[in-house]
């Protein structure tokens, strides 16, 4: 017999479901069993890509378009539509031939258990709907690393199509990258969840182990969400958190604006309504800058002030205590008539605290003291 009548032949007669196509899954030959497989259209040149399930081509044609000529290609599943019209799911395991235009494949399907395959497909049904509406990536390794499923409306934010990584090995691919530490943790068989950012995106990601009937790690799957928003939100929050203690900051800084107007004599004009906690952040000010600049007088002006209520008053006199228990003298200015009556009537004796009209009193007072000349 010829070469050519051998080949006739052996596809004639070989049980396998065993083809020849060409770089766009157009069969070229194919067996007999494949043929009666695939139906009367089977030996008319169909396209296999044509004939797989819709929800499963994108995965298909990348798988296809990594086939090699090596064979450290890994089969790859998808459903292919059968002689009834019915969709089973197959294994296909190829490679490219020498002169890398032809690929040379085998087909096996892949038993169902009956009883249980509505209760699969509806699972099946389940995640598919999960992936294509929620902003989500679902993907799975098995143990060598390789990339056995990859889809999720998530992956449109990466410009990444569904399946375009299938067959690729993410332990090489992303070998050395921080983002591998979960996926080896979880080939370790330990449940992992960590945020990272890939892809210029945020996402929480849940590693988890798959084990045989044995126990044994037989590969990983991840589900990653894409949080980019919240991480947005997130640093938002932060930045307007840090702006707000900034600009406390400087409402402090105003509210108690403390000036050194002669040498080692410091002045704290007070404005407006003075309350227990604005006498209370006052004190705290103005104790640290005596203590720091070394000043010999510091001086209250309460020329802005209009009105004071006993706990500010007890306050203020409590300042002027603590400032001469830092070894410098406290002067009060400006009492107006209100504040002057409202203390007297609360009951307050002001007899040992140097008390002056005006600030420019208390500043001619504060030169003379230093000179040593009596005012």
């Amino acid at each position: 017999m010829s070469p050519a009548q051998v080949f006739t032949d052996f596809l004639t007669h070989c049980p396998e479901l065993l083809f020849v196509a060409d770089g766009d899954s157009e069969v070229l030959f194919l067996t007999d069993t494949l043929a009666q497989w695939l139906g009367p259209e089977g030996r008319n040149g169909i396209k296999l890509v044509e004939r797989v399930h819709p929800d499963d081509r994108d995965a298909f044609a990348a798988a296809w378009a990594r086939i090699g000529g090596d064979a450290t290609h890994t089969p790859f599943e998808f459903r292919l539509q059968g002689a009834n019209g019915a969709y089973r799911i197959v294994s296909c395991n190829a490679r490219r031939s020498s002169a890398g235009k032809e690929v040379h494949g085998a087909l096996r399907e892949i038993d169902v258990d009956l009883p249980n395959a509505k209760a699969l497909q509806q699972k099946g049904a389940i995640l598919r709907i999960l992936e294509e509406n929620l902003p989500i990536v679902v993907w799975a390794i098995d143990a060598n690393g390789t990339i056995t499923h990859q889809a999720g409306k998530g992956l449109a934010q990466t410009g990444i199509t569904p399946g375009q990584f299938l067959g690729m090995n993410m332990l090489e691919a992303y070998e050395g990258h921080e983002t591998l530490v979960p996926v080896e943790s979880a080939l370790q068989g330990k449940l992992d969840h960590a945020y990272a950012e890939t892809y210029g995106n945020w996402w929480e990601t849940w590693h988890v182990p798959v084990r045989n009937g044995q126990g044994e790690i037989t590969g990983v799957v991840g589900v990653s969400l894409d949080v980019s928003e919240m991480k947005r939100s997130e640093v938002a929050l932060k930045e307007k958190l840090a702006l707000i203690e900034r600009q406390q900051l400087v409402i402090q800084s105003l509210a108690t604006p403390i000036v050194e107007v002669w040498d080692r004599v410091l002045t704290l004009p007070m404005l407006g309504v003075v309350d227990s906690a604005r006498v209370a952040q006052v004190m705290d000010h103005l104790l640290a800058a005596v203590s720091e600049k070394g000043a010999r007088i510091a001086i209250l002006d309460l020329t802005g002030v209009d009105m004071v209520d006993t706990s500010t008053a007890n306050h203020l006199i409590k300042i002027i205590q603590a400032i001469r228990l830092l070894g410098a003298e406290g002067i009060i200015t400006g009492i107006q008539p209100s504040v002057a009556a409202t203390m007297v009537t609360l009951g307050f004796d002001l007899g040992t605290i140097k008390t002056l009209g005006t600030l420019r009193a208390a500043l001619e007072f504060s030169i003379k003291h230093l000179r040593g000349v009596k005012g």
